[in-house]
C-alpha cells in the first residue's frame, strides 16, 4: 500500500482543494456524465483516493449515503488499487475476484462490473481512479477502456488546474493577512482567516500595528462580495489603513480618509465595514466601527460584554464627518475578540439572536487558549461549501 502514502501525490490532492469536504467540481461532474452516456455504464466517478478514503470530485449515477456525501471508507474502494498497481483495473464480476471478492461495495453499492484507470498528474503521480461501473456483470469492450483513458486525461488535467489556481489564492491569501503578527510584552495577539473555499477569496482582513507608546492599534474589515474585485478591494483598503496606521494618525482620521479613498478608487462599494481597536498596556480601549459588528470582550469567569458604543455607518456609504472614538478598559486576564459577519451569521441570520449565540459560546472558554477560542468557533460554523461568507477573527488577551 505504499503508493497511497506517497507524499508528492498527497501534497497534490491537497493542493487541489478536492478531498476537504468542499470538492465538488463541475467540468469533473460532465466527464462522468459523458462517460455514463457514451459507455451505457450506470455509474461513473473520479476518485481521488487518499490514505483513509476515496473522494468523487466527479459523480454521476451513485445513489445512496455514498453519493450524498460523495465518498466512502477504503472498505468500499476499488479505486486504490488502481492507485497501488499504477495500472487499470478490468473487472467483470467482482464476486468472482479473489482480491475484491470480500469488498464491502459490492453488497453496499452494488458494484459488479468495474473499469478503472489511473487520474495521472503532469508530476506523474496518480492520484485516483475515472473509473466505470455496472451493476450486473459485463465484459468491457478495448473501446470502452481507451474512451476511459481519454477521459481521465481530461480529469487529470483539470485536476492539475485546480492545483495551481489553488497555490495562487493561498498565496494572494497570505499576502492579504499578515504574515506575523507583533510580539508585546503585556498581551497575547491571534488571528484567523478562512475563505468559503477552493476558489472563493473574499473581502474580509485585518491588520495590527504597535505604537511608540505601546499601544496595539487593531483593523478588522469586511468588503461585500466574493471573487478577484473583492480581493483587490480588500487588499488596497488594508494597505491604505494600514499606512495610517503606522504613522499615528488617529481613528477619526482613518475612517475619514477611507471614505474618501473608496469613493475615489472603488465607487461601486457602499457597504465596506471597519472596525479599529487601539489597547494600551494599562487596559485603555478606543474603539470605532463602520458598519461592523461590536467587539466582544470575555473574562475567564464566563463574563461577556460587547463594546455597544462607537458604531457608526459603513465606509463610503454617507458623506458626512465621523464621530470620536469611545472608550473602555480591558482588565488582566480578559480577551477582546473582534469578526466579520461570517462569524455570527453563519449561526443565526437574525442579528439579536446570533449575537446571543455567540456570546454564550464565549462564555464558556474560559481560560483556554486565543487559538482554541478560534479554533473551536470557526469548527462551530457549517462547512465553507454551505456558507455565504469567509470568515475573519483578530483577538488580543491582556496577560498582565
Amino acid at each position: 500500500m505504499a503508493a497511497l502514502d506517497d507524499p508528492l501525490r498527497l501534497g497534490i490532492l491537497q493542493a487541489c482543494g478536492l478531498i476537504d469536504g468542499s470538492g465538488e467540481n463541475d467540468q469533473l461532474d460532465r466527464l462522468t456524465e459523458l462517460a455514463s452516456h457514451a459507455i451505457g455504464a450506470p455509474v461513473s466517478l473520479v476518485s481521488l483516493v487518499t490514505p483513509e478514503k476515496q473522494v468523487f470530485s466527479g459523480i454521476t449515477g451513485l445513489g445512496g449515503w455514498a453519493g450524498e456525501s460523495r465518498e466512502t471508507p477504503l472498505s468500499h474502494s476499488f479505486c486504490q488499487y488502481v492507485v497501488n498497481d499504477e495500472e487499470p483495473l478490468v473487472i467483470e464480476d467482482a464476486r468472482t475476484d479473489p482480491r475484491l471478492a470480500d469488498n464491502l461495495a459490492i453488497p453496499d453499492l452494488d458494484v459488479i462490473a468495474y473499469l478503472g484507470v489511473p487520474i495521472r498528474s503532469d508530476t506523474g503521480a496518480i492520484l485516483g481512479s475515472f473509473c466505470v461501473i455496472d451493476t450486473q456483470p459485463r465484459k468491457w469492450t478495448q473501446g470502452d477502456r481507451q474512451f476511459v483513458e481519454t477521459l481521465a486525461a481530461s480529469a487529470a488535467g483539470e485536476i492539475d488546474r485546480q492545483a495551481r489556481v489553488d497555490n495562487l489564492m493561498q498565496d494572494l491569501r497570505r499576502r492579504l493577512v499578515p504574515r506575523e503578527l507583533p510580539e508585546v510584552e503585556w498581551a497575547d495577539i491571534f488571528g484567523t482567516y478562512e475563505a468559503l473555499g477552493h476558489e472563493n477569496l473574499g473581502g474580509d482582513f485585518y491588520d495590527v500595528s504597535t505604537g511608540s507608546d505601546g499601544r496595539v492599534l487593531i483593523a478588522l474589515g469586511d468588503i461585500v462580495g466574493h471573487g478577484v474585485d473583492a480581493t483587490v478591494a480588500m487588499g488596497q483598503l488594508r494597505a491604505a489603513a494600514g499606512i495610517q496606521m503606522y504613522a499615528g494618525r488617529s481613528m477619526r482620521e482613518i475612517m475619514t480618509s477611507l471614505d474618501g479613498y473608496v469613493l475615489e478608487h472603488f465607487p461601486g462599494i457602499r457597504n465596506a465595514a471597519l472596525t479599529l481597536v487601539s489597547i494600551w498596556p494599562d487596559g485603555r480601549i478606543e474603539h470605532l466601527r463602520a458598519g461592523a459588528w461590536p467587539p466582544l470582550i470575555f473574562s475567564a469567569g464566563g463574563e461577556v460584554r460587547p463594546l455597544r458604543e462607537g458604531s457608526s455607518w459603513p465606509i463610503a456609504s454617507v458623506d458626512g464627518d465621523r464621530p470620536d472614538p469611545t472608550t473602555d478598559h480591558l482588565q488582566p486576564g480578559e480577551t477582546i475578540i473582534m469578526f466579520s459577519d461570517g462569524l455570527p451569521e453563519g449561526h443565526e441570520e437574525d442579528p439579536d439572536r446570533a449575537m446571543e449565540t455567540l456570546r454564550s459560546a464565549l462564555s464558556t472558554f474560559g481560560q483556554a487558549a486565543i487559538a482554541e477560542v478560534h479554533r473551536v468557533l470557526a469548527a462551530s460554523l457549517p462547512p465553507r461549501k454551505d456558507r455565504s461568507d469567509d470568515l475573519a477573527i483578530i483577538s488580543l488577551r491582556r496577560t498582565r
